[in-house]
């Protein structure tokens, strides 16, 4: 009888999905706390500047937010800003020991949570600040979060009002467009050793390059991959992949994040935040061919399977014909114990994330029973959970 490695590094046409785990796997550093971190200096002087703007306009009982006083003059860095570095910063100043926990799909429903309607139990988002920026003084709600968020905006928005909620959401998502780019050129850097940049010097970072091969050796037999989608926005610059590589939600150049695209329907102004309607905007040239190429199964590594992304894995289980009982398809969900302290609930947490996607897929498929469709699944054998081990850094090179 083979084993589950054997079995799983048999299969034929698999389709590689990869998510932020790959590379954290790879001991790239490109978790949310490992970006919010890199620019420690910039969040003390976020809590500088915002000390002294507070005490300045309690002080000015009359100040508007139209600001007839420059308060401005201070923040000397605040054409490099954007409203989200402020948004993401006054949200983590109250939960600074909560940043090493967050993921990059904790940061996508925090966007989602910061356009949601407000409620007693969302009272920091963006429609409050409209309301702000429209209302004025007049708006009683005194959170001076809020109005710190609104006093950038405008600020940012070149001190113009925003005539509509259209022309509010279309400027923050250009602003979620900077703050994108700039997570993009941090990326960048975590791929190249830039140890002589002055000299014009830049190589990728070999030990990268190491260690994700490592990976594709540990989760698959590389010669039957057809197909590798990476929900990053690096790549895997070897030949073996390079023509099969695809970044399903934008690159280095143009990182996107986004929203489920069920969270606004599609004539509120905020459904342009959604992924799909965001990955229609990206400027990108597909290899139509190779995303034409049929495959027998797929691999899942490292990806949260949050449900911003069941538009994609939807239509991915759509087309491996998941629910044919008599295909021999299958769909492995590859997980490494990167924590030994945290094994329970790692395997929990995978485990969670596996039922609940095929749930709302059974829901979406119009099944009256969500659970039976992966009970059978499992009993057939056609959903694998595959541990593969760390690799310790040093390791592969």
């Amino acid at each position: 009888m083979k084993t589950k490695t054997e079995l799983i590094h048999g299969l034929p046409r698999v389709k590689l999905v990869l998510g932020n785990g790959f590379d954290l796997h790879c001991h790239l550093k490109t978790s949310y706390a490992d970006y919010f971190r890199h620019f420690s200096g910039k969040n003390a002087y976020f809590l500088e500047w915002i000390d002294k703007y507070l005490d300045k306009y309690w002080k000015e009982k009359q100040a508007r937010i139209t600001f007839q006083i420059d308060w401005w003059v201070e923040f000397t860095n605040f054409e490099k800003t954007n409203v989200w570095d402020f948004y993401f910063f006054l949200v983590s100043r109250e939960k600074e020991k909560e940043i090493g926990k967050w993921r990059w799909c904790d940061i996508e429903k925090m966007i989602e949570r910061s356009l949601d309607d407000p409620s007693p139990k969302n009272l920091f988002c963006w429609p409050l600040v409209y309301q702000i920026l429209t209302n004025g003084e007049n708006y009683r709600f005194k959170s001076s979060d809020l109005r710190i968020l609104a006093a950038v905006a405008y600020q940012k928005n070149e001190k113009r009002p925003f005539g509509s909620p259209e022309a509010f959401y279309a400027f923050l998502l250009e602003q979620l467009k900077e703050f994108e780019r700039n997570f993009g050129v941090y990326i960048y850097h975590q791929h190249v050793d830039d140890t002589n940049r002055a000299f014009g010097i830049l190589r990728t970072n070999e030990s990268f390059r190491v260690y994700a091969f490592k990976t594709l050796e540990q989760l698959c037999n590389i010669e039957n991959l057809v197909r590798i989608d990476s929900f990053n926005f690096d790549s895997l610059d070897r030949t073996e992949v390079e023509a099969i590589f695809h970044n399903v939600n934008g690159d280095i150049r143009a990182p996107i994040f986004g929203i489920d695209s069920n969270a606004f329907p599609s004539k509120d102004p905020r459904h342009i935040f959604a992924k799909t309607s965001r990955r229609m905007e990206l400027d990108m040239v597909s290899d139509t061919a190779a995303e034409r190429t049929p495959f027998s199964n797929v691999i899942v590594f490292g990806h949260s399977l949050n449900a911003a992304d069941y538009s994609y894995f939807f239509s991915l289980l759509d087309r491996l014909d998941i629910s044919n009982l008599e295909s021999n398809s299958k769909i492995v969900f590859a997980f490494v114990i990167y924590d030994p302290e945290k094994e329970y609930e790692i395997r929990s947490n995978i485990r969670e994330s596996v039922i609940k996607l095929f749930e709302d897929y059974s829901v979406y498929k119009g099944n009256q029973s969500p659970n039976r469709l992966l009970d059978a699944l499992t009993t057939q054998g056609k959903v694998l959970m595959y541990e593969i081990p760390r690799i310790i850094a040093t390791e592969a090179i």
